[in-house]
C-alpha cells in the first residue's frame, strides 16, 4: 500500500511537472522580429546577404539602394569604384517588419581586353527606381558628364554620385573621380531648383557641382550641388505644380492691388493738392477783404 501511495505521488508530482511545464510555455512571448545585413565585394560584384532572426516565418525580403531583389542574398555587379550602400525590409507571417542597411566597397574592377581614354568616365550603377519616404523618387535623367573649369578656378562639374558621407562625396567625371567637399554654405538642390535633403542622395544619382578648385587635384569646395536624378513622387508634383499655380495667382493679385492703390494714392494727392490751392486763394481772399474793411474804418475815424 505504501508503494502505490508512494507511485501515486510521482506520478502526482510527474503530472504537476507537467503542468508547470505546459504553463511556462504558454507563457512565453515570441521573439521580436530582427534583421540585419552585409555586403562582401568580389572585384566588382558585391553579394548581399540578409540574417534574420526571431519573428514567425516565413520572412519575405525587400531590397533597395545600391541593389534589387526579394531574397535573402542578392547579388550585384558594378561598374566603378567606390561606397555602396544597401537598405533591406524584412516582413514576416505575423506582418511585423524590420530595416537595415549595409555598406559594401568595391576597391578594384576587372580588367578588360579593350582600354578606354583615362578622360573618360565609367558607366555608373544606375540610380534605384525606388521611392523615398520624403517623397521623392529617384530616375535616370539621361544627361552627360560635363566639365568646365574657368582662369580662376571656377569648377562646373557634372557626374555620377559614387559615394557620400556627411561633408563628402565622390563623384565620377571627365578627369576621374571627383571629390567633392561640402561646408554649412553649400546648398542642395534637386529638380526644379528645388531644396533637396541630403539624406536623399544615393550612390547613381547624377549630379551638378558648382564651386572651387582647390590646390589638391581632382578636388572642389562645393558652393551648390544639384541632384537632378531627384523627382518628387506623382503626388506631391501635382501638389507641388498646385502651390506654383496659387503663388502665381497671388502674385498677380499683389501686383493688381499694388497698382490700385498707387492710382489711389495719386488721386487723394491731387484732391489735396486742390483742396490747398482752393483754401489758400479763399485764405488771400480774406485777408484782402479784412485790410479793405481795415482801411474804412481808419478813415472814417480820420
Amino acid at each position: 500500500m505504501a508503494k502505490k501511495n508512494q507511485i501515486g505521488i510521482a506520478a502526482c508530482g510527474a503530472g504537476l511537472g507537467l503542468v508547470l511545464i505546459v504553463s511556462f510555455a504558454f507563457a512565453q512571448t515570441a521573439t521580436p522580429l530582427s534583421v540585419s545585413c552585409s555586403g562582401v565585394a568580389s572585384s566588382s560584384m558585391i553579394t548581399w546577404t540578409a540574417s534574420t532572426a526571431g519573428g514567425t516565418a516565413p520572412y519575405q525580403y525587400a531590397w533597395s539602394g545600391a541593389v534589387a531583389g526579394t531574397s535573402s542574398m542578392v547579388s550585384a555587379t558594378y561598374s566603378a569604384t567606390g561606397t555602396f550602400q544597401a537598405a533591406l525590409q524584412v516582413g514576416d507571417a505575423a506582418t511585423s517588419t524590420a530595416t537595415s542597411t549595409c555598406l559594401a566597397t568595391v576597391t578594384s574592377l576587372p580588367v578588360t581586353s579593350t582600354s578606354t581614354p583615362t578622360s573618360t568616365p565609367g558607366t555608373p550603377p544606375p540610380p534605384p527606381a525606388s521611392t523615398s519616404t520624403t517623397g521623392v523618387t529617384h530616375v535616370n535623367p539621361g544627361l552627360r558628364p560635363r566639365l568646365e573649369i574657368g582662369p580662376l578656378g571656377r569648377v562646373n562639374l557634372r557626374g555620377t554620385l559614387v559615394t557620400v558621407a556627411s561633408t563628402t562625396f565622390t563623384v565620377k567625371s571627365w578627369g576621374g573621380v571627383w571629390t567633392v567637399i561640402t561646408n554649412a554654405s553649400t546648398s542642395f538642390r534637386r529638380a526644379h531648383e528645388r531644396r533637396a535633403n541630403l539624406s536623399d542622395f544615393l550612390p547613381g544619382d547624377f549630379l551638378a557641382i558648382n564651386g572651387q578648385a582647390t590646390t589638391t587635384a581632382l578636388t572642389i569646395d562645393a558652393r551648390m550641388i544639384k541632384n537632378f536624378s531627384l523627382r518628387l513622387t506623382p503626388v506631391l508634383e501635382r501638389e507641388r505644380e498646385r502651390k506654383e499655380k496659387i503663388k502665381k495667382i497671388m502674385e498677380r493679385f499683389d501686383d493688381r492691388i499694388e497698382k490700385r492703390i498707387e492710382e489711389r494714392e495719386k488721386q487723394i494727392n491731387k484732391i489735396e493738392k486742390r483742396f490747398e490751392t482752393k483754401l489758400k486763394k479763399e485764405l488771400e481772399d480774406r485777408s484782402k477783404k479784412i485790410e479793405k474793411e481795415l482801411k474804412k474804418i481808419q478813415s472814417r475815424d480820420d
